[in-house]
């Protein structure tokens, strides 16, 4: 799978929005956060959009297997609970990887030695 790069977008709102290609996925308020961003000068509205950019961005750095949209998807989550005043960024620890998925599939026997070899071909295990 080709590495799919976001698109981080500011408006003149305080809008900071992330998309793939012309597609916008997810956006941010800033002002949920920071209420007087709007009376800010340009290098501190660029300097805590790129701060939100990056808290969000790291979130998803690990999660490989999924698409775009369900990375917005956890960006979102994150941001929701910025805006709640929680900086950190646990998760539920619900999500897994289809890698992660399989491999624990075959730990448990669960695949054939059929699926085994196409799981391998795919380089999935």
């Amino acid at each position: 799978m080709a590495k799919v790069r976001l698109n981080w977008t500011l408006d003149e709102f305080g809008i900071l929005s992330v998309g793939e290609g012309e597609t916008t996925l997810q956006t941010f308020d800033i002002k949920k956060i920071f209420t007087n961003f709007s009376t800010m000068n340009k290098v501190q509205r660029l300097t805590i959009a790129n701060g939100v950019k990056q808290k969000l961005a790291d979130h998803v750095a690990g999660m490989k297997d999924d698409t775009p949209k369900e990375k917005a998807s956890a960006m979102k989550d994150v941001y929701d609970r910025l805006i709640a005043g929680d900086w950190k960024s646990g998760g539920t620890g619900v999500r897994m990887s289809y890698k992660k998925k399989a491999a624990e599939l075959v730990a448990a026997g669960e695949v054939t030695e059929e699926q085994k070899e196409i799981l391998r071909k795919l380089g999935i295990i």
